[in-house]
């Protein structure tokens, strides 16, 4: 003894007693007095630190899985697998330690890349890989290492999925993930301080962003492609054919943001498209495209307004303008025009940014577009039309002396006599404008353009189908107007014999409404993540890098004469990989001083030691800190029973090891048996 209530113990080694060099005291004043009391509150503290440790783990894991899933396709039920499987590992565990991990890792692994390739999709490749890091930590190891491993998994998962998702429950992973770090990020041993656990998340989360700074500007950007639009939800479409919806639904997604130079109007009608033709239930335009190469023109007129856009176009490519436009420019993509003043986008990137600058009004009755019809143009009526659709347009028309009273008279008629619905009823109708005018008297915005247009056709009036948007949301923050889907509309574009007029029968269009102000930061959030994470796209991510490049080029004093600096390029990617070592020493040491561990010796034995002894922890048992390995070892036996006894001979080995000399190589096969069997203990299905 030491005097000092502790002892001095002996090794045997190779045959021979040694003297520890350390002598530590085995029982603390307390359990000198009440060591069943003692104990049994360390292992009561030890179970509920372990307990809340556990639960930030698994919610922080399966924040970072939802964010997968909320990526869809592939990801989704892949996602969900892995938390049904996650949920699940603590029973599962002890069925599956026969199994080869590492051979199912490298054929997961090259899955990954085969699917890379031969589905070209980066997506499912990272996420796969991801899903399964995750259940591998979860079903093969337990130790407190492997937990922060799986906090580090969620969020590298959360990284990756950030530049694919556009909507916010995104937040609501990173949120979850937060939470749980804390939790975490509980010391192992029975004892808690909230100065370590602090500096323990300040330490995780540099790590985190370290990493999302290596893989923000490789990860390729990736915004899924929007779903084709619903029949019954509102929207913009290139078609439109009556009698198909049976009940219209608000879709508040956005569409596309612009930025005026001037006071947004009051009311502004943004064209996208044209439909001439028109059989009775369907319009469509079959007017040919052309190639517009466009450049902003140095000076602009005074009443000229300069719009940009920033928009995720559809497949078509539509550019949505208002008012009369004077010029369409984009740096980033091509331009094509039809016949009837459309303008489109040609091979758009993901993320578009446009300049239009027109002139006003850009409300009703404003000048669209200033090409005149051809003779005969825009006039022709369905084979088969009711014939008391001409009856009707001849009673309208009444005395009208021109072509503008004619058109007034037809808007207000309808304006004044049929009712808006976003429920016409009609669906499979054969002939559903003569029922929306004769019979249900009741329809949206379709059907009142198609009406008005059919009637003015009718007086010998040139009349099209426009469909687009009108209106839309201030921002409060940047003064940009917010245009979403349910902002979509249809009117009419009348010719009167000099200009096109923009002519709506369709009762209550809307003007721009501000949200709220806690809404319009909301807004501007998002906008500032779609410029500038989403819209970080692979041309923005190559000019980047190939400005680094070239910057890093020029420091080693030499000029690269090709479109790619590679020598710029390899000095950057060797001082990513020394500051990426130097964060992980810095980051251990932290971690050391702040958990107050030890540096852990390196060996396949002393590894194996530490992970059997961190699964006890995990089950709730944590021997007094003062004790040496094979003290730990026999107390364990005196709280487990026989299910420890392999922890106490892998102590012995390791101590071979540390004081005899002996190789760890040659011991680690011993040592690996040992371990698992230590493994097998379970403190909620018993000592297997």
């Amino acid at each position: 003894g030491n005097g000092r209530g502790g002892s001095c113990f002996f090794s045997g080694i190779q045959g021979r007693a040694r003297p520890s060099r350390r002598c530590v005291p085995t029982r603390s004043f307390r359990d000198a007095l009440a060591p069943g009391v003692a104990r049994d509150a360390g292992r009561t503290s030890g179970e509920s630190v372990n307990n809340l440790r556990r639960v930030g783990v698994l919610l922080a894991t399966c924040s970072g899985l939802f964010a997968l899933v909320l990526i869809g396709g592939a990801l989704g039920p892949l996602g969900l697998w892995a938390m049904a499987l996650i949920f699940a590992a603590p029973r599962l565990r002890p069925w599956l330690a026969w199994v080869p991990w590492g051979l199912v890792t490298t054929g997961v692994l090259l899955s990954a890349i085969a699917w890379f390739f031969t589905d070209g999709n980066p997506d499912v490749a990272l996420g796969l890989a991801l899903i399964y890091l995750q259940i591998h930590r979860a079903l093969s190891r337990t130790g407190s290492t492997d937990e922060r491993i799986a906090l580090l998994l969620a969020g590298l998962m959360l990284v990756a999925s950030a530049s694919r998702i556009e909507t916010g429950l995104w937040g609501v992973g990173l949120g979850g993930w937060t939470v749980g770090l804390v939790f975490g990020l509980l010391p192992s041993r029975g004892r808690t301080q909230s100065r370590s656990v602090q500096g323990l998340m300040v330490a995780l989360l540099i790590a985190v962003i370290a990493l999302a700074g290596v893989l923000f500007p490789l990860i390729p950007r990736r915004m899924a492609v929007a779903e084709p639009i619903q029949e019954s939800v509102t929207g913009f479409t290139d078609v439109v054919e009556l009698g198909k919806i049976g009940v219209l639904y608000d879709d508040n997604t956005v569409v596309f943001r612009v930025q005026f130079s001037a006071p947004v109007p009051e009311l502004i009608y943004f064209r996208g498209v044209a439909l001439e033709q028109f059989d009775g239930k369907r319009w469509w335009t079959d007017a040919p495209r052309v190639n517009a190469v466009q450049q902003l023109p140095e000076t602009f007129a005074d009443d000229a307004v300069r719009l940009v856009y920033s928009w995720n176009p559809d497949e078509n490519g539509t550019v949505f303008t208002a008012g009369e436009v004077l010029s369409v420019a984009s740096g980033t993509t091509g331009l094509s025009r039809d016949s009837h003043g459309a303008w489109r986008v040609v091979d758009a990137p993901e993320r578009v940014e446009l300049t239009v600058v027109s002139r006003g009004p850009w409300g009703r009755d404003s000048t669209a577009v200033t090409d005149p019809p051809r003779p005969g143009q825009y006039l022709d009526l369905p084979h088969r039309m009711d014939d008391r659709v001409a009856e009707l347009a001849v009673q309208v028309a009444g005395a009208a002396v021109d072509a503008d009273a004619t058109i007034d008279r037809v808007a207000n008629y309808l304006r004044d006599n049929y009712d808006y619905t976003r429920a016409p009823r009609d669906v499979g109708e054969d002939e559903p404008l003569s029922t929306f005018l004769f019979d249900r008297r009741t329809g949206h915005c379709e059907y009142f353009a198609s009406a008005q247009a059919l009637l003015l056709r009718n007086l010998d009036v040139p009349a099209r189908l426009v469909n687009g948007f009108v209106g839309g949301d201030l921002d409060p923050i940047d003064g940009r107007l917010v245009v979403r889907r349910h902002h979509a509309h249809s009117w009419v574009e009348a010719w009167n014999g000099e200009r096109w007029r923009v002519v709506d029968a369709t009762p209550g269009a809307g003007a721009p409404v501000g949200p709220s102000l806690l809404a319009g930061i909301g807004e501007w959030i998002q906008g500032l993540w779609v410029s500038h994470i989403l819209g970080f796209d692979g041309a923005r991510q190559t000019a980047a890098l190939t400005t680094i490049g070239s910057s890093f080029q020029r420091v080693s004093g030499q000029t690269h004469t090709g479109a790619v600096p590679w020598l710029g390029l390899t000095l950057l990617c060797a001082l990513s990989l020394l500051s990426a070592w130097v964060v992980e020493r810095l980051l251990n040491v932290s971690w050391r001083r702040l958990t107050g561990e030890r540096p852990k010796r390196s060996g396949p034995v002393a590894r194996l030691h530490r992970k059997a002894r961190a699964h006890l922890q995990s089950q709730g048992y944590f021997p007094p800190e003062s004790l040496p390995p094979l003290e730990a070892a026999q107390w364990l036996i005196t709280q487990i029973g026989d299910g420890a006894k392999p922890l106490e001979e892998l102590a012995w080995l390791m101590y071979r090891v540390r004081y005899g000399g002996e190789s760890a190589v040659d011991l680690a096969p011993e040592a690996q048996r040992l371990a698992a069997a230590v493994m097998q203990v379970d403190a909620q299905r018993g000592i297997r």
